[in-house]
């Protein structure tokens, strides 16, 4: 499924700024990416933008929930700034950002929805405008639905189609506008391939994605390896346009913010567990939970062993001044930052609640019942467990 969104200006100042197409993509792992270093590429379109701009190698989401990462892209704050921590949050935060500022400065933000490359047509707005136009393509790995049928090759399938129709999208944009600005990014990665702890513990699996910019002061062919963040990328597109924005993202031609601030919360949604807040800087990542862990940097990622040798309190302070700096903590309970109960301690009962899922996906209640029983033993006070057991009821015959 591909959403496009254009946001293009209204008639008036001149004179008329560059435009800018901001590429965003859902599930995409940054690893396999041609020009990140797989191979065989399934991405050539994705890598030939690559190769006219620039590429961040090490690039990192704000969380690894779609909804609050995405909501990062589109406001340019941080999840405790913004407020979405959650896809399942009753109550949705009105995000304020770097896209309402456009539109108080005068931009309209129109939409087109599409769903396969055969519907699909990127029609700008052929109109003069003295503004500029900022046009934003959203689209997604779209996997296969059923039980074993997402599989490495699956993926990769479904990775080659996503990329030959945002090929079309951005060649075409390009075309009409010699001279803008393309900034593609990856929203989050995909759990195809990760590891058991990804949907929980902060992975480079979920939060290392591709990040590539191309247009009027860029260099070609150029590979960055600081560490940057997707807020990054509004505080970017503001400083291009000339337009001040106050969010805490860096401008990536300048290098961006030197910590990377992420976070994981589907541990609290489905146990109750303390969340898990933390960032990525050039030497590897610190994790904040009921117990401080370090993951230290290995080339361009981070590796998933924690460094038991290394001294917390220093990055503990570096972690509490990046979120003082936000000032606000929208979104959750106070009462979150001290539930006893550690993100890491629930990998096993997520995995279980996931095959449960998966055997009533699949027709076999018996087998899921089974596993819940396991599971509402382990875990009897969590969330997802009074959510399965309606699940399981609504299977029977």
């Amino acid at each position: 499924m591909v959403w496009l969104l254009a946001l293009l200006s209204c008639t008036h100042a001149p004179p008329k700024a560059p435009s800018v197409l901001l590429v965003l993509i859902d599930g995409l792992r940054a690893d396999r990416v041609g020009v990140y270093g797989h191979l065989p590429s399934e991405t050539p379109m994705i890598d030939t933008i690559a190769a006219d701009g620039t590429v961040f190698t090490r690039a990192y989401a704000t969380s690894t929930d779609p909804a609050a990462a995405r909501a990062s892209l589109m406001s340019g704050y941080v999840p405790p700034q913004h407020g979405v921590r959650t896809a399942s949050q009753e109550h949705p935060i009105q995000l304020a950002g770097w896209v309402e500022q456009l539109g108080r400065a005068g931009w309209r933000l129109n939409k087109s929805n599409v769903s396969d490359i055969e519907k699909y047509s990127f029609e700008l707005d052929k109109s003069v405008t003295k503004v500029g136009n900022l046009d934003v393509l959203s689209g997604g790995v779209s996997l296969p639905e059923g039980p074993g049928k997402i599989t490495s090759r699956s993926y990769d399938q479904a990775v080659r189609s996503l990329d030959s129709i945002l090929g079309q999208a951005m060649s075409e944009w390009r075309r009409s506008n010699p001279d803008g600005w393309l900034v593609l990014a990856g929203v989050t990665g995909s759990l195809v391939g990760a590891r058991p702890e990804a949907r929980v513990v902060v992975t480079d699996d979920l939060i290392r994605v591709p990040l590539i910019i191309q247009g009027p002061g860029v260099e070609r062919g150029w590979e960055v390896a600081d560490v940057v963040s997707t807020v990054d990328v509004g505080s970017t597109i503001m400083a291009s346009l000339g337009m001040p924005f106050d969010g805490p993202g860096g401008v990536l031609m300048n290098g961006g913010v030197e910590y990377a601030y992420h976070e994981s919360v589907l541990a609290h949604e489905w146990f109750n567990a303390r969340p898990l807040v933390g960032y990525t800087g050039a030497h590897g990542r610190y994790i904040q939970g009921v117990h401080d862990r370090w993951y230290p940097a290995m080339d361009d990622s981070v590796w998933a062993v924690e460094d038991s040798e290394s001294e917390y309190p220093e990055a503990r302070q570096r972690l509490e001044a990046l979120r003082a700096l936000y000032g606000v903590n929208k979104g959750l309970d106070p009462e979150v930052w001290t539930l006893e109960v550690d993100a890491a301690e629930t990998v096993g009962w997520v995995s279980l609640a996931v095959k449960i899922r998966g055997a009533l996906a699949s027709g076999n209640p018996a087998a899921a019942r089974r596993m819940f029983e396991r599971l509402e033993k382990g875990a009897p006070q969590a969330k997802i467990v009074e959510k399965i057991r309606l699940e399981i009821g609504e299977s029977s015959p």
